[in-house]
Protein backbone atom coordinates (compact mmCIF):
# COMPACT_ATOMS: atom_id res chain seq x y z
CA UNK A 1 0.00 0.00 0.00
CA UNK A 2 1.17 3.67 -0.93
CA UNK A 3 2.03 5.73 1.88
CA UNK A 4 1.89 9.44 2.02
CA UNK A 5 4.11 11.42 3.66
CA UNK A 6 3.38 14.55 5.62
CA UNK A 7 5.25 16.28 8.63
CA UNK A 8 2.33 17.06 10.61
CA UNK A 9 -1.20 15.29 11.01
CA UNK A 10 -3.73 17.37 13.07
CA UNK A 11 -6.81 15.38 13.78
CA UNK A 12 -9.88 16.75 14.13
CA UNK A 13 -11.50 19.99 12.83
CA UNK A 14 -13.40 21.45 15.76
CA UNK A 15 -12.41 25.21 16.78
CA UNK A 16 -8.89 23.67 18.05
CA UNK A 17 -8.02 22.13 14.91
CA UNK A 18 -9.15 24.92 13.12
CA UNK A 19 -7.09 27.77 14.88
CA UNK A 20 -4.16 25.13 14.69
CA UNK A 21 -4.35 24.54 11.44
CA UNK A 22 -4.65 27.95 10.24
CA UNK A 23 -1.49 29.18 11.82
CA UNK A 24 0.15 26.57 10.51
CA UNK A 25 -0.89 27.08 7.40
CA UNK A 26 0.02 30.89 7.52
CA UNK A 27 3.71 29.96 8.52
CA UNK A 28 4.11 27.50 5.65
CA UNK A 29 4.27 23.92 7.53
CA UNK A 30 3.75 20.70 5.60
CA UNK A 31 0.49 19.55 7.60
CA UNK A 32 -2.32 18.12 6.53
CA UNK A 33 -6.28 18.18 9.15
CA UNK A 34 -8.42 14.90 9.06
CA UNK A 35 -12.02 15.20 10.00
CA UNK A 36 -14.11 12.93 10.11
CA UNK A 37 -17.37 14.61 9.60
CA UNK A 38 -18.79 16.23 6.23
CA UNK A 39 -18.51 19.86 8.30
CA UNK A 40 -16.29 22.00 10.52
CA UNK A 41 -16.43 22.93 13.67
CA UNK A 42 -17.23 19.67 16.13
CA UNK A 43 -18.97 20.98 19.02
CA UNK A 44 -19.74 24.49 17.44
CA UNK A 45 -20.81 22.88 14.21
CA UNK A 46 -23.53 23.44 12.43
CA UNK A 47 -26.33 21.47 10.05
CA UNK A 48 -29.02 22.77 7.98
CA UNK A 49 -32.87 21.74 8.36
CA UNK A 50 -35.91 23.00 7.19
CA UNK A 51 -34.27 25.85 5.02
CA UNK A 52 -32.36 27.44 8.05
CA UNK A 53 -29.33 26.61 9.69
CA UNK A 54 -28.73 25.56 13.26
CA UNK A 55 -25.70 26.04 15.32
CA UNK A 56 -25.38 22.30 16.88
CA UNK A 57 -23.77 22.90 20.51
CA UNK A 58 -21.73 26.45 20.96
CA UNK A 59 -23.49 29.50 20.31
CA UNK A 60 -21.58 32.35 21.63
CA UNK A 61 -18.02 33.51 21.07
CA UNK A 62 -16.00 35.53 23.77
CA UNK A 63 -12.41 36.39 24.55
CA UNK A 64 -12.69 40.27 22.42
CA UNK A 65 -11.86 41.65 25.42
CA UNK A 66 -8.45 42.62 27.06
CA UNK A 67 -6.68 41.49 23.66
CA UNK A 68 -8.21 37.95 24.41
CA UNK A 69 -7.54 34.95 22.64
CA UNK A 70 -10.53 35.34 20.15
CA UNK A 71 -9.38 39.16 19.02
CA UNK A 72 -5.36 37.75 18.79
CA UNK A 73 -6.42 34.58 16.92
CA UNK A 74 -8.92 36.88 14.23
CA UNK A 75 -6.35 39.37 13.98
CA UNK A 76 -3.17 36.90 13.64
CA UNK A 77 -5.13 35.55 10.33
CA UNK A 78 -6.92 38.28 9.35
CA UNK A 79 -10.31 36.02 9.91
CA UNK A 80 -13.50 37.54 7.83
CA UNK A 81 -16.00 37.25 10.31
CA UNK A 82 -18.46 39.50 11.28
CA UNK A 83 -19.17 39.90 15.19
CA UNK A 84 -22.08 41.72 17.15
CA UNK A 85 -21.47 42.33 20.31
CA UNK A 86 -24.47 41.60 22.45
CA UNK A 87 -25.47 43.44 25.26
CA UNK A 88 -27.10 42.54 27.56
CA UNK A 89 -25.01 39.60 26.90
CA UNK A 90 -27.79 37.29 28.89
CA UNK A 91 -31.60 37.66 29.99
CA UNK A 92 -31.71 35.69 33.28
CA UNK A 93 -35.21 34.65 34.24
CA UNK A 94 -35.13 33.75 37.67
CA UNK A 95 -37.54 34.37 41.26
CA UNK A 96 -39.99 35.32 38.80
CA UNK A 97 -38.19 38.59 37.31
CA UNK A 98 -35.92 39.06 34.27
CA UNK A 99 -32.25 40.34 35.03
CA UNK A 100 -29.96 41.29 32.20
CA UNK A 101 -26.39 41.05 32.26
CA UNK A 102 -25.73 44.33 31.41
CA UNK A 103 -21.98 44.87 30.11
CA UNK A 104 -21.57 47.83 32.36
CA UNK A 105 -20.50 46.65 35.89
CA UNK A 106 -22.99 48.82 37.86
CA UNK A 107 -26.22 48.63 35.44
CA UNK A 108 -25.23 44.72 36.03
CA UNK A 109 -25.04 45.52 40.11
CA UNK A 110 -28.45 47.29 40.32
CA UNK A 111 -29.70 44.40 37.73
CA UNK A 112 -29.17 42.28 40.52
CA UNK A 113 -30.07 44.51 43.74
CA UNK A 114 -33.55 44.57 42.20
CA UNK A 115 -34.30 41.09 42.97
CA UNK A 116 -31.76 39.75 45.68
CA UNK A 117 -31.92 42.69 48.16
CA UNK A 118 -30.24 41.06 51.11
CA UNK A 119 -27.05 40.40 49.34
CA UNK A 120 -23.74 41.87 48.79
CA UNK A 121 -23.86 42.29 45.04
CA UNK A 122 -21.80 45.56 44.94
CA UNK A 123 -18.92 44.41 46.71
CA UNK A 124 -19.01 40.97 45.13
CA UNK A 125 -19.02 42.42 41.62
CA UNK A 126 -16.60 44.88 42.46
CA UNK A 127 -13.81 42.32 43.67
CA UNK A 128 -14.76 39.64 40.18
CA UNK A 129 -14.28 42.66 37.97
CA UNK A 130 -11.49 44.26 39.63
CA UNK A 131 -9.46 40.54 39.06
CA UNK A 132 -11.02 39.33 35.79
CA UNK A 133 -8.87 41.79 33.59
CA UNK A 134 -5.70 40.51 35.65
CA UNK A 135 -6.72 36.72 35.05
CA UNK A 136 -7.55 36.83 31.45
CA UNK A 137 -3.89 38.80 31.06
CA UNK A 138 -2.39 35.95 33.32
CA UNK A 139 -4.42 33.14 31.21
CA UNK A 140 -3.35 35.00 28.20
CA UNK A 141 0.54 35.41 28.64
CA UNK A 142 0.51 31.82 29.88
CA UNK A 143 2.31 29.78 27.08
CA UNK A 144 4.45 27.74 29.40
CA UNK A 145 1.93 26.30 31.39
CA UNK A 146 1.94 23.69 32.62
CA UNK A 147 5.51 23.90 32.62
CA UNK A 148 6.74 20.72 31.17
CA UNK A 149 10.52 21.21 32.55
CA UNK A 150 12.67 23.88 34.03
CA UNK A 151 13.22 25.38 30.89
CA UNK A 152 9.38 25.86 30.71
CA UNK A 153 9.15 27.29 34.27
CA UNK A 154 11.51 29.77 33.86
CA UNK A 155 9.87 31.38 30.96
CA UNK A 156 6.53 31.34 32.95
CA UNK A 157 8.17 32.68 36.17
CA UNK A 158 9.45 35.43 35.01
CA UNK A 159 6.87 37.23 33.14
CA UNK A 160 4.00 39.53 34.79
CA UNK A 161 5.49 38.19 38.14
CA UNK A 162 3.56 40.74 39.83
CA UNK A 163 0.26 39.56 38.01
CA UNK A 164 0.77 36.01 38.59
CA UNK A 165 1.45 36.86 42.34
CA UNK A 166 -1.93 38.43 42.81
CA UNK A 167 -4.22 35.85 41.02
CA UNK A 168 -2.22 32.94 42.29
CA UNK A 169 -3.96 32.59 46.13
CA UNK A 170 -7.11 32.48 43.73
CA UNK A 171 -5.87 29.26 42.38
CA UNK A 172 -5.62 27.51 45.87
CA UNK A 173 -9.09 28.18 47.11
CA UNK A 174 -12.83 27.57 45.56
CA UNK A 175 -14.94 30.85 44.80
CA UNK A 176 -17.46 30.42 47.35
CA UNK A 177 -14.81 30.09 50.40
CA UNK A 178 -12.75 32.89 48.45
CA UNK A 179 -15.22 35.12 47.55
CA UNK A 180 -18.60 34.88 50.06
CA UNK A 181 -17.26 33.63 53.26
CA UNK A 182 -17.64 37.40 54.40
CA UNK A 183 -20.22 38.85 52.07
CA UNK A 184 -23.87 38.79 53.41
CA UNK A 185 -25.48 36.61 50.53
CA UNK A 186 -28.43 33.80 50.53
CA UNK A 187 -28.98 30.38 49.62
CA UNK A 188 -31.13 31.55 46.68
CA UNK A 189 -27.99 33.46 45.09
CA UNK A 190 -25.99 31.30 45.63
CA UNK A 191 -28.00 29.03 43.33
CA UNK A 192 -28.36 31.63 41.44
CA UNK A 193 -24.44 32.43 40.75
CA UNK A 194 -24.35 28.31 40.59
CA UNK A 195 -26.59 28.21 37.44
CA UNK A 196 -24.77 31.23 35.75
CA UNK A 197 -21.54 29.21 36.07
CA UNK A 198 -22.85 26.42 34.72
CA UNK A 199 -23.05 28.06 31.67
CA UNK A 200 -19.16 29.12 30.87
CA UNK A 201 -17.19 26.49 32.97
CA UNK A 202 -19.40 23.38 34.00
CA UNK A 203 -18.98 23.99 37.76
CA UNK A 204 -20.81 25.12 40.68
CA UNK A 205 -19.28 27.95 43.04
CA UNK A 206 -18.43 25.20 45.69
CA UNK A 207 -15.94 23.32 43.19
CA UNK A 208 -14.68 25.88 41.11
CA UNK A 209 -11.29 27.75 41.63
CA UNK A 210 -11.50 31.41 42.64
CA UNK A 211 -9.58 32.26 39.29
CA UNK A 212 -12.23 29.88 36.78
CA UNK A 213 -15.30 31.97 38.93
CA UNK A 214 -14.19 35.18 38.18
CA UNK A 215 -13.88 34.74 34.46
CA UNK A 216 -16.77 32.30 34.25
CA UNK A 217 -18.99 34.37 35.59
CA UNK A 218 -17.67 37.29 33.88
CA UNK A 219 -18.30 35.80 30.50
CA UNK A 220 -21.19 37.02 29.48
CA UNK A 221 -19.90 40.81 29.61
CA UNK A 222 -17.97 39.83 26.36
CA UNK A 223 -20.92 38.50 24.08
CA UNK A 224 -20.10 38.56 20.29
CA UNK A 225 -22.71 36.82 17.91
CA UNK A 226 -20.97 35.41 14.49
CA UNK A 227 -23.24 36.54 11.80
CA UNK A 228 -24.50 33.06 10.12
CA UNK A 229 -24.29 31.49 13.70
CA UNK A 230 -20.97 29.34 14.43
CA UNK A 231 -21.35 27.77 11.32
CA UNK A 232 -19.94 30.67 9.47
CA UNK A 233 -16.88 31.26 12.02
CA UNK A 234 -16.09 27.52 11.39
CA UNK A 235 -16.20 28.33 7.64
CA UNK A 236 -14.35 31.57 7.83
CA UNK A 237 -11.51 29.78 9.22
CA UNK A 238 -11.71 26.80 6.87
CA UNK A 239 -11.11 29.38 3.89
CA UNK A 240 -8.17 30.95 5.33
CA UNK A 241 -6.57 27.53 5.50
CA UNK A 242 -7.34 27.15 1.81
CA UNK A 243 -6.14 30.49 1.13
CA UNK A 244 -3.17 29.64 2.99
CA UNK A 245 -2.00 26.44 1.51
CA UNK A 246 -3.23 24.58 4.04
CA UNK A 247 -4.66 21.01 3.28
CA UNK A 248 -8.00 19.87 5.39
CA UNK A 249 -10.03 17.12 4.51
CA UNK A 250 -13.10 15.88 5.79
CA UNK A 251 -15.07 12.50 5.75
CA UNK A 252 -11.69 11.14 6.68
CA UNK A 253 -11.35 9.21 10.18
CA UNK A 254 -8.37 8.24 11.84
CA UNK A 255 -8.68 4.73 12.54
CA UNK A 256 -5.06 3.52 13.71
CA UNK A 257 -1.62 5.12 14.50
CA UNK A 258 1.53 2.94 14.89
CA UNK A 259 4.86 4.03 15.43
CA UNK A 260 7.61 3.30 12.61
CA UNK A 261 9.94 0.97 13.59
CA UNK A 262 12.90 2.98 13.11
CA UNK A 263 11.41 5.50 15.68
CA UNK A 264 10.84 8.23 12.81
CA UNK A 265 7.45 9.14 13.40
CA UNK A 266 4.23 6.80 13.09
CA UNK A 267 2.25 5.60 10.46
CA UNK A 268 -1.73 6.77 10.29
CA UNK A 269 -4.92 4.78 8.50
CA UNK A 270 -8.14 6.12 7.70
CA UNK A 271 -11.11 5.26 6.89
CA UNK A 272 -11.03 5.40 3.14
CA UNK A 273 -8.33 3.01 3.35
CA UNK A 274 -5.23 6.40 3.47
CA UNK A 275 -1.70 5.64 5.06
CA UNK A 276 0.05 8.77 5.93
CA UNK A 277 3.36 8.70 7.28
CA UNK A 278 4.03 11.46 9.75
CA UNK A 279 6.41 12.73 11.76
CA UNK A 280 3.81 14.89 14.70
CA UNK A 281 0.71 14.41 15.80
CA UNK A 282 -1.75 16.88 16.68
CA UNK A 283 -4.78 15.33 18.72
CA UNK A 284 -7.84 17.78 19.33
CA UNK A 285 -10.32 15.19 20.38
CA UNK A 286 -11.18 14.39 23.78
CA UNK A 287 -8.30 12.70 25.80
CA UNK A 288 -10.42 9.21 26.21
CA UNK A 289 -10.62 8.85 22.65
CA UNK A 290 -6.92 10.04 22.32
CA UNK A 291 -6.13 7.71 24.70
CA UNK A 292 -7.92 4.83 22.88
CA UNK A 293 -5.94 5.56 19.28
CA UNK A 294 -2.88 5.21 21.55
CA UNK A 295 -3.16 3.04 23.98
CA UNK A 296 -1.42 0.20 22.57
CA UNK A 297 1.66 2.41 22.23
CA UNK A 298 1.93 3.11 25.75
CA UNK A 299 -0.82 1.92 28.47
CA UNK A 300 -0.30 5.08 30.29
CA UNK A 301 -0.57 7.82 27.95
CA UNK A 302 -2.48 10.41 28.85
CA UNK A 303 -3.75 8.95 32.26
CA UNK A 304 -0.78 10.23 34.37
CA UNK A 305 -2.39 13.57 33.62
CA UNK A 306 -5.50 13.27 33.19
CA UNK A 307 -6.66 9.98 35.72
CA UNK A 308 -9.33 9.70 32.70
CA UNK A 309 -12.33 9.25 35.14
CA UNK A 310 -15.75 8.82 32.88
CA UNK A 311 -16.32 12.44 31.84
CA UNK A 312 -19.18 13.86 33.68
CA UNK A 313 -21.24 15.72 31.46
CA UNK A 314 -22.93 16.02 27.94
CA UNK A 315 -25.66 17.85 26.77
CA UNK A 316 -29.34 17.74 25.80
CA UNK A 317 -30.14 20.56 22.70
CA UNK A 318 -33.58 21.32 21.49
CA UNK A 319 -33.65 22.72 17.72
CA UNK A 320 -36.78 25.19 16.94
CA UNK A 321 -37.82 27.75 14.28
CA UNK A 322 -39.73 30.17 15.72
CA UNK A 323 -41.35 33.44 15.41
CA UNK A 324 -41.43 36.06 17.97
CA UNK A 325 -42.50 39.49 18.56
CA UNK A 326 -39.36 40.52 20.66
CA UNK A 327 -36.50 39.08 22.15
CA UNK A 328 -36.81 40.78 25.66
CA UNK A 329 -33.41 42.90 24.63
CA UNK A 330 -31.22 39.78 23.85
CA UNK A 331 -30.32 36.85 21.64
CA UNK A 332 -29.59 34.46 24.48
CA UNK A 333 -31.56 33.71 27.82
CA UNK A 334 -30.94 31.49 30.72
CA UNK A 335 -34.49 30.16 32.54
CA UNK A 336 -33.98 29.15 36.09
CA UNK A 337 -36.49 26.92 36.39
CA UNK A 338 -37.62 27.88 39.82
CA UNK A 339 -41.19 26.68 40.05
CA UNK A 340 -40.98 23.90 38.26
CA UNK A 341 -37.57 22.01 38.87
CA UNK A 342 -35.91 19.46 36.55
CA UNK A 343 -37.37 17.63 33.82
CA UNK A 344 -36.47 14.08 33.32
CA UNK A 345 -32.41 13.19 33.03
CA UNK A 346 -31.65 17.25 33.61
CA UNK A 347 -28.20 17.59 36.01
CA UNK A 348 -28.92 21.43 36.59
CA UNK A 349 -31.28 23.74 36.92
CA UNK A 350 -31.57 25.72 34.04
CA UNK A 351 -32.13 25.92 30.53
CA UNK A 352 -30.15 28.02 28.00
CA UNK A 353 -31.70 29.70 25.23
CA UNK A 354 -29.97 31.18 21.84
CA UNK A 355 -31.61 32.94 19.40
CA UNK A 356 -30.59 33.94 15.41
CA UNK A 357 -30.65 37.81 15.16
CA UNK A 358 -33.80 38.89 13.36
CA UNK A 359 -32.70 39.75 10.26
CA UNK A 360 -29.82 37.29 10.06
CA UNK A 361 -29.99 35.97 6.27
CA UNK A 362 -27.06 33.82 6.18
CA UNK A 363 -28.99 31.52 8.30
CA UNK A 364 -31.88 30.92 5.63
CA UNK A 365 -32.95 34.04 3.14
CA UNK A 366 -36.18 32.84 2.89
CA UNK A 367 -37.22 31.84 6.44
CA UNK A 368 -35.73 34.55 7.63
CA UNK A 369 -38.05 36.98 5.14
CA UNK A 370 -40.89 35.03 6.35
CA UNK A 371 -40.12 35.97 10.06
CA UNK A 372 -38.73 32.58 11.25
CA UNK A 373 -35.30 33.01 13.74
CA UNK A 374 -33.27 29.55 14.75
CA UNK A 375 -33.75 28.90 18.54
CA UNK A 376 -31.64 26.95 20.17
CA UNK A 377 -32.27 25.25 24.05
CA UNK A 378 -30.09 23.35 25.97
CA UNK A 379 -29.36 22.18 29.50
CA UNK A 380 -26.86 19.74 30.62
CA UNK A 381 -27.38 16.22 31.17
CA UNK A 382 -24.92 13.58 33.55
CA UNK A 383 -23.93 10.64 31.37
CA UNK A 384 -24.29 7.83 33.89
CA UNK A 385 -27.92 8.94 34.28
CA UNK A 386 -28.13 9.24 30.52
CA UNK A 387 -27.45 5.54 30.17
CA UNK A 388 -29.70 4.67 32.44
CA UNK A 389 -32.49 6.51 31.31
CA UNK A 390 -31.95 5.60 27.16
CA UNK A 391 -31.65 1.24 28.41
CA UNK A 392 -35.06 1.78 30.47
CA UNK A 393 -37.28 4.32 27.81
CA UNK A 394 -34.96 4.24 24.97
CA UNK A 395 -34.29 7.30 22.72
CA UNK A 396 -37.44 7.36 20.77
CA UNK A 397 -39.56 7.75 23.53
CA UNK A 398 -36.96 9.75 25.64
CA UNK A 399 -36.62 12.73 22.47
CA UNK A 400 -40.47 12.94 22.41
CA UNK A 401 -40.62 13.47 26.07
CA UNK A 402 -37.63 15.95 26.03
CA UNK A 403 -38.72 17.97 23.26
CA UNK A 404 -42.36 18.75 24.66
CA UNK A 405 -40.30 19.63 28.39
CA UNK A 406 -38.00 22.20 26.25
CA UNK A 407 -41.35 23.99 24.26
CA UNK A 408 -43.20 23.74 28.27
CA UNK A 409 -39.89 25.99 29.09
CA UNK A 410 -40.14 28.02 25.68
CA UNK A 411 -43.45 29.06 26.06
CA UNK A 412 -44.06 29.74 29.46
CA UNK A 413 -40.59 31.98 29.00
CA UNK A 414 -41.82 34.21 25.47
CA UNK A 415 -45.58 33.35 27.07
CA UNK A 416 -48.22 34.92 24.03
CA UNK A 417 -45.06 37.16 22.35
CA UNK A 418 -44.00 33.21 20.77
CA UNK A 419 -46.16 33.30 17.53
CA UNK A 420 -44.99 30.08 16.08
CA UNK A 421 -42.81 26.76 17.47
CA UNK A 422 -41.75 23.94 15.36
CA UNK A 423 -39.33 21.64 16.42
CA UNK A 424 -36.80 20.55 13.97
CA UNK A 425 -34.98 17.89 16.26
CA UNK A 426 -33.89 17.02 19.69
CA UNK A 427 -29.72 16.52 19.94
CA UNK A 428 -29.10 13.78 23.16
CA UNK A 429 -25.25 12.17 24.00
CA UNK A 430 -26.17 9.66 21.44
CA UNK A 431 -26.48 11.87 18.98
CA UNK A 432 -23.53 14.07 19.66
CA UNK A 433 -21.49 10.81 19.57
CA UNK A 434 -22.55 10.12 16.16
CA UNK A 435 -21.46 13.12 14.40
CA UNK A 436 -18.34 14.01 16.66
CA UNK A 437 -17.53 11.20 17.47
CA UNK A 438 -16.82 12.16 20.77
CA UNK A 439 -16.20 9.55 24.09
CA UNK A 440 -20.19 8.49 25.04
CA UNK A 441 -21.02 12.02 23.34
CA UNK A 442 -19.36 14.09 25.80
CA UNK A 443 -19.31 17.95 25.34
CA UNK A 444 -18.33 20.97 27.88
CA UNK A 445 -14.69 19.90 28.20
CA UNK A 446 -13.21 18.60 31.15
CA UNK A 447 -14.55 21.08 34.42
CA UNK A 448 -11.75 22.84 36.26
CA UNK A 449 -11.97 21.71 39.27
CA UNK A 450 -10.34 22.22 43.36
CA UNK A 451 -10.45 18.07 43.43
CA UNK A 452 -8.10 18.00 40.15
CA UNK A 453 -6.34 21.41 40.83
CA UNK A 454 -5.41 24.00 38.37
CA UNK A 455 -2.26 23.24 38.71
CA UNK A 456 -2.51 19.10 37.39
CA UNK A 457 -4.91 20.00 34.43
CA UNK A 458 -3.50 18.13 31.66
CA UNK A 459 -1.30 19.76 29.27
CA UNK A 460 -0.43 19.30 25.55
CA UNK A 461 2.12 16.68 26.07
CA UNK A 462 0.83 13.18 26.17
CA UNK A 463 3.82 11.39 27.04
CA UNK A 464 4.94 9.81 23.58
CA UNK A 465 7.44 11.64 21.21
CA UNK A 466 6.02 14.29 19.08
CA UNK A 467 2.12 13.26 19.81
CA UNK A 468 0.30 16.24 21.58
CA UNK A 469 -3.13 17.31 22.79
CA UNK A 470 -5.17 20.25 22.25
CA UNK A 471 -9.05 21.10 22.45
CA UNK A 472 -11.65 21.54 25.37
CA UNK A 473 -9.78 18.79 27.89
CA UNK A 474 -6.40 20.16 28.29
CA UNK A 475 -5.49 23.45 29.80
CA UNK A 476 -6.89 25.97 29.06
CA UNK A 477 -10.15 24.18 28.57
CA UNK A 478 -12.99 24.49 27.76
CA UNK A 479 -15.11 26.26 25.20
CA UNK A 480 -14.14 28.46 21.99
CA UNK A 481 -12.08 30.79 23.75
CA UNK A 482 -10.43 28.10 25.46
CA UNK A 483 -9.86 26.14 22.85
CA UNK A 484 -8.40 28.72 20.63
CA UNK A 485 -6.01 29.92 23.43
CA UNK A 486 -4.50 26.04 24.02
CA UNK A 487 -4.26 25.84 19.96
CA UNK A 488 -2.15 28.95 20.11
CA UNK A 489 -0.12 28.02 22.82
CA UNK A 490 0.56 25.02 21.65
CA UNK A 491 1.79 26.16 17.84
CA UNK A 492 3.66 29.07 19.69
CA UNK A 493 5.75 26.87 22.09
CA UNK A 494 6.52 24.21 19.56
CA UNK A 495 5.70 25.03 15.67
CA UNK A 496 6.64 28.43 15.45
Amino acid sequence: MSQNFVDTLVIGAGASGLAFSALMAQSGHDFVCLEAHSLPGGCASFFKSKGMSFDVGATTLSGMAFNGPLKQFIDQVDLDIELTHIDPGVVISTQGQKIKRFCNRLDWIEEQSRVFKNVSVYDLWNQIEANNETCWKVTSSSRYYPPQNLNDLKKLGFTHIGDKLSVLPLCLRNFESYFLSTLLTTNEYKKFLNELLMISAQNTIDQAPAIVGVMGLSYNMDTWYPSGGMGEFSKSIVKKIKQFGGDIRFNHKVVSINQLSDDSGYIVETDKGETLRVRKIVSTLPLWNTQILLKHLNPSVLTRQAGLNPPVWGALTGYYKIKIETDFGSLYHQVHQDSYGRFKGQSSDSCFLSLSAAKDYLRGENEVRSGYRTLSISTHIDLSEYSKLLAQEGEAGLKAYWDESFQKVIKNYFGSICIELENTGIGDPKTFEKFTSRHQGCVGGLPHDMRKSIFRYPSSKTGLENVFQIGDTTFPGQGVVGVLMGAMNLFYRHFS
